[in-house]
């Protein structure tokens, strides 16, 4: 192992050698990873050294990123996107492939898959059913474009089960803000944060990746449960850490009703901010 890095140390001439090299090839073999996953991770690679977004990153880290990545054959090519992290790559998944997974565990009811923002001014008629809010969405929401923008106060992920029922999690804008500041060093510090330029498709995948581990206690699906460990982590030189999430060893599937979720309504009893706490990590 020491040789292997010591060669890796001194940067090979090109990139060919180095993923033709025996480290490589190793960390392809350990992953069982066909010929053709092989092809598209070398693509992805080869895509990464030209971006700007990812310049001062080893190519040793954008090869464990992109080899680990390949393992899950996602249907969408952009369910995972790399994200420079000092001088490694940060997996951070995005929630469609946690959809994904979810749908593909085949214990949903497909058209029952709900997710987004929950806005000011509409009533959602929550009402609590076990363990779960479950929502009651209008015919007609805010319109949001450019010149009218609804504010935001919440986030939600519905799912209908077809043995369990509903499974739902919903978080208030001030929970997502705290759940950062928990769980992201990054956030916590001031530094870029996905939290900081992405912040509601952050709570969205918060939502949802509380409801992806209900699920998959519900429904073990071996692909779920690998989607939701890769999400955040560091790939460098040394392998796979998770310097963001050090507290992501709390992250274990949830048991049936860690998921608390409680309604506040406001005085005027016209607008709705549903709240979750869950006892895992982001």
């Amino acid at each position: 192992m020491a040789q292997t890095n010591t060669a890796v140390a001194v940067k090979p001439n090109n990139l060919e050698e180095l993923l033709s090299g025996d480290q490589v090839v190793s960390l392809g073999r350990s992953l069982r990873l066909t010929d053709l996953q092989i092809a598209k991770a070398n693509k992805a690679i080869l895509d990464m050294q030209s971006d700007p977004k990812l310049e001062g990153t080893t190519t040793m880290a954008k090869v464990r990123f992109a080899y680990n990545v390949a393992t899950f054959n996602y249907k969408n090519p952009n369910a995972v996107a790399p994200v420079k992290y000092d001088n490694g790559i940060q997996a951070q998944l995005q929630y469609q492939a946690i959809i994904e997974d979810m749908k593909e565990c085949g214990g949903l009811v497909d058209d029952k898959v709900n997710f987004g923002c929950l806005y000011e001014g509409v009533d959602y008629k929550p009402t609590m059913v076990g363990d779960f809010i479950v929502l009651t969405f209008p015919k007609t929401t805010p319109v949001n474009d450019m010149f009218n923008k609804p504010k935001v106060v919440g986030y939600y992920c519905q799912v209908e089960t077809k043995d369990y029922g509903v499974i739902s999690s919903v978080m208030s804008v001030q929970q997502v803000k705290d759940w950062a500041q928990r769980y992201s060093i990054a956030y916590r510090s001031g530094k870029h944060s996905p939290y900081t330029t992405n912040f509601d498709d952050m709570g969205i995948k918060t939502c949802i990746k509380a409801v992806g581990r209900a699920v998959l206690k519900r429904y073990p699906f071996d692909r779920l449960a690998k989607t939701i460990e890769l999400d955040f982590a560091v790939f460098d030189d040394e392998g796979t850490s998770y310097k963001d999430n050090p507290q992501h060893e709390e992250e274990k599937p949830v048991e049936k009703g860690a998921v608390k979720n409680k309604i506040e309504m406001p005085a005027d009893e016209t607008k709705v901010v549903g709240e979750a706490e869950e006892a895992t990590g982001e």
